[in-house]
């Protein structure tokens, strides 16, 4: 094999919080980015327990990492033999401590030892959040020095004070997954936000007047406890995790998606696989209080809201949220163009050759 023959090497991390599937969509989104014949990954699994790692489809031939520094190490030795490239999660990030300046010290030091070697730094779905002068400094170099920078939300700009492109969250690069069957509204909420029983009482009574089956949906462990109780208490489905595997789970919330009408949650991810399958997003939160969904939605499709303080307008907006699907998906299919665009870019800028044609999409579920 001659030198331009030679595999690209590509150095990620998946880890992240393990009992939560959100991580695991985008970070598998990240995968798909830079998964190509000519690329070498090597993936930084951390402690991250096997049924989360086996959740992923990565490459067979993806050598992974169970320590930072193993990973480091092995980055820093590929960089300095041949062309390497180096690219960071997606997801949330806190400029908010000299904790998270110094992990960003980490990035560009990584960054830089990737670009003058030849190969490229590339961060994609980023989302920022926090005023630490130290932490924005930081952030800033990293945007600077980046082949390509792109957040999944207009505030990260905001949050860092440089112009940032913003791009929809790496989930909407997955195929859609539509049903021409509407008869679920999942409910999925975090668990250190309780709502009030009444509110949630007002959303499933909605449901069933609409002929539509309510389900708690867990998609993060954590919150299965008191999704059990709720569910319990209203005499609604509980689609658990309990003891099956990440990945079995995920499919089994893709396929409960992909048969909804509404799905209403507090959760970003819960939002986006609804919007997968081609369910309407409800963002429940609180008065004006800062909201992931609509900080990711912006711009990007239309949603609608609920105020988890007031049940006087649960049963109008509910209405009127059913008639926003066409709206939905035609902002879903614009979201996926957007990324299979950075897809592209992302490939060019760490010297891969052979771009995947993209995956053929579901067609639209068309309303009406």
């Amino acid at each position: 094999m001659n030198r331009s023959q030679r595999p690209r090497q590509i150095f990620c991390t998946i880890a992240a919080q393990h009992d939560n599937l959100g991580d695991i969509i985008i970070r598998q989104r990240m995968v798909d980015l830079i998964t190509a014949p000519d690329a070498r990954l090597h993936v930084s699994v951390g402690k991250m327990p096997q049924p989360y790692i086996d959740a992923f489809d990565l490459p067979d031939d993806a050598k992974k990492y169970p320590t930072t520094r193993g990973f480091v190490v092995a980055f820093v030795t590929s960089a300095l033999r041949r062309r390497t490239a180096v690219v960071f999660p997606p997801g949330p990030y806190p400029l908010t401590s000299w904790r998270s300046a110094g992990r960003g010290v980490l990035a560009i030091t990584m960054s830089l030892l990737a670009r003058t070697t030849g190969g490229a730094s590339v961060t994609v779905g980023k989302s920022v959040r926090g005023r630490h002068r130290g932490a924005r400094a930081v952030e800033k170099v990293l945007i600077r020095i980046s082949n390509i920078y792109v957040a999944r939300d207009r505030l990260s700009a905001i949050s860092v004070g440089v112009p940032i492109t913003a791009a929809p969250d790496l989930a909407l690069l997955a195929s859609p997954s539509d049903s021409s069957t509407r008869r679920f509204v999942p409910l999925s909420f975090r668990s250190d936000r309780p709502l009030d029983v009444e509110f949630l009482r007002a959303v499933v009574d909605w449901a069933r007047t609409e002929s539509l089956v309510p389900v708690f949906v867990t998609q993060v462990a954590r919150d299965g406890a008191r999704h059990a109780e709720h569910a319990a208490e209203l005499g609604v489905d509980h689609l658990e995790w309990g003891a099956k595997s990440h990945r079995q789970q995920l499919m089994d919330i893709t396929a409960l998606y992909s048969e909804s009408s509404l799905v209403v949650t507090d959760r970003l991810h819960a939002a986006l696989l609804g919007v997968l399958g081609g369910a309407v997003p409800v963002a429940v939160r609180q008065g004006d209080s800062p909201s992931k969904i609509a900080d990711a939605l912006d711009g990007v499709m239309p949603y609608a809201t609920l105020d988890r303080e007031d049940r006087s307008d649960v049963v109008e907006s509910l209405h009127a949220a059913t008639s926003l699907r066409g709206a939905v998906v035609a902002g879903r299919t614009a979201a996926r163009a957007r990324l299979l665009e950075i897809q592209r870019d992302v490939r060019l800028a760490t010297g891969l050759r052979y771009l995947q044609p993209p995956a053929t999409a579901t067609p639209p579920h068309r309303v009406g």
